[in-house]
């Protein structure tokens, strides 16, 4: 289970049978079809115009915003929310999360993709030291969040002695004087990618 530090198909079968011994059933609909056309050609050429159906509305989530020093986010209501020396961990129960960690940072340090590279593979570096079988996924190594581009990793593995795959991504960016991380993850199994993005594209910086 992630403890950190700091799905529907649906079949249609149908079968069409011939319609006595020579007459396939589809070409007794199409005469059908034919003679519907021939008799409304005699009619006088009025239609009763169909409403078109209004669209089925998007449920929007119901959530909360937690609001951050300087930035600010909605996660699914019922969700946890702790904060301590300005690492936030949001937590559903009992294992989902989504941590934001806000670092100073020296203004005049570049930020390069060279930098980022440096600043994750040392971030996963101490993850790998506590996880059992970890392996790196294949994610976007960038990722829009908040106006900013963020640099991005992802890796699954055993974080605790439960036996339980996790899948986690860690996202990282520089904005103004502080270098900002999300690490967000669940258990394999119960993966909830849709709270996830939630989060993330509500994700705002507010300074």
């Amino acid at each position: 289970m992630l403890r950190l530090p700091y799905p529907i198909s649906v079949f249609l079968s149908i079968t069409l049978r011939n319609v006595g011994s020579k007459t396939p059933f589809l070409i007794v609909l199409l005469m059908l079809a034919l003679f519907v056309v021939a008799c409304g050609s005699t009619n006088s050429g009025t239609t009763a115009a169909s409403t078109p159906k209004p669209p089925t509305p998007t449920p929007t989530p119901d959530v909360a915003t937690y609001k951050g020093n300087g930035y600010t986010f909605d996660h699914p209501k019922g969700w946890i929310e702790q904060n301590s020396n300005g690492n936030v961990q949001v937590a559903s129960l009992p294992d989902g999360s989504f941590n934001v960690t806000a670092l100073p940072m020296s203004t005049s340090l570049q930020a390069s993709d060279q930098f980022y590279e440096i600043y994750l593979s040392t971030y996963l570096k101490t993850l790998k030291s506590a996880t059992k079988n970890y392996k790196e996924t294949t994610v976007p190594a960038t990722v829009q969040v908040g106006g900013e581009t963020w640099h991005q990793k992802g890796f699954t593995g055993e974080m605790q002695n439960d036996g339980a795959t996790e899948k986690i991504n860690v996202l990282t960016v520089k904005h103004k004087d502080k270098e900002f991380t999300i690490l967000y993850g669940d258990d394999q199994k119960v993966y909830d990618e849709q709270a996830f993005q939630v989060m993330l594209k509500s994700f705002k910086f507010t300074a």
